[in-house]
């Protein structure tokens, strides 16, 4: 109710895949994208005048060799896993043109870049990125003019540039640790920020408690200049 405030609910659709953790709407407003964590699948849903979800259009099911967390570049003392495990659909969005959608595989290790067909509803795959292996892509953050991505890596604590061209990433550089030098132990990351600006991106660190800053320099790259302690 817009007098009021109050939720009214409409109705409830299958996610397409177990746990979804990410949700957004396309830019055209027509469909909801969803990463579902559990299993790493990707799906697409029609949304309806009223607001409400109709039919499942797509569910993509990433395959390939199983991972491990054991990025050769975590921090030392920092335990991976050495279970085998299959795709990690973590988060997925459409980039700041609303010509792609990219999804992020933190179990394969690999960042997706789809086209939607606005009229089947269908994700059209247009390339994709491998992180180093075991790193964990897990949150990213584009550009405000959408010419570079982010990518926060949840298992090795660190976060790669890419430039974006062409439904194409293009690794920029090595990636950069968000724990201060000398750390050793154990972090996982979460969340990843850029400020409207596109000159600062935040990381927020687990275990560490803290909140990495970085500067994004005129190129694109980036450095960490800071950690505040989240208290």
């Amino acid at each position: 109710s817009a007098a009021s405030g109050a939720l009214k609910k409409l109705n409830t659709v299958d996610s397409g895949g177990a746990i979804p953790c990410y949700i957004v709407p396309d830019p055209s407003g027509k469909f909801l994208l969803t990463a579902n964590y559990t299993g790493g699948s990707y799906s697409v849903t029609r949304i309806k005048a009223d607001g409400s979800l109709g039919e499942t259009t797509d569910v993509v099911k990433p395959d390939g060799p199983m991972g491990v967390y054991q990025a050769a570049d975590r921090p030392v003392g920092m335990a991976g896993s050495k279970e085998p495990h299959g795709s990690r659909g973590h988060m997925i969005l459409p980039d700041p043109s609303g010509q792609y959608v990219l999804g992020a595989d933190a179990g394969r290790d690999q960042v997706f870049v789809w086209k939607l067909d606005a009229n089947t509803g269908k994700l059209n795959q247009v390339s994709v990125a491998k992180s180093v292996a075991g790193a964990g892509p897990r949150h990213f953050a584009f550009s405000p003019d959408g010419k570079m991505l982010y990518v926060l890596q949840e298992q090795n604590a660190r976060v790669q540039a890419y430039s974006f061209a062409g439904g194409k990433l293009t690794a920029k550089g090595g990636s950069v640790s968000t724990l201060p030098d000398g750390f050793q132990g154990g972090n996982t990351t979460s969340e990843l920020l850029i400020d409207k600006a596109g000159k600062h991106l935040y990381a927020a660190n687990r275990n560490h408690d803290s909140i990495a800053t970085f500067t994004i320099a005129a190129d694109g790259s980036i450095k960490r200049i800071a950690n505040t302690h989240t208290e």
